[in-house]
């Protein structure tokens, strides 16, 4: 996460906004590439490895424990990651574009 907030923060010019609204903004940002990045990791498991992703949200894993668990399930899961960071900072741009 920290090289993904510093290219985030870079592109989206968040140093100039106070610390506090900043994070709340990354946290934000965060969500929204999590859950493109789940949708990517439910279309490619298998029906086994939907339950024992269920059973593993269930428990509220820490984020080091999903790492775990998606890397052992998806190859090219930084792939997938930088993938999805990259789809959100164009639709954003596109966004933004469409409002200037």
């Amino acid at each position: 996460p920290d090289i993904i907030d510093q290219d985030i923060s870079k592109v989206f010019l968040l140093d100039r906004i106070p610390p506090k609204e900043r994070d709340s903004l990354l946290t934000r940002i965060h969500d929204i590439i999590f859950s493109g990045i789940m949708v990517e990791v439910i279309n490619r498991l298998s029906d086994k490895g939907i339950n024992e992703l269920d059973t593993l949200m269930d428990k509220k894993p820490s984020p080091e424990e999903m790492a775990v668990f998606l890397s052992e399930r998806i190859p090219d899961l930084e792939s997938l990651v930088m993938t999805e960071v990259v789809r959100f900072k164009q639709s954003s741009a596109k966004a933004l574009s469409a409002l200037a």
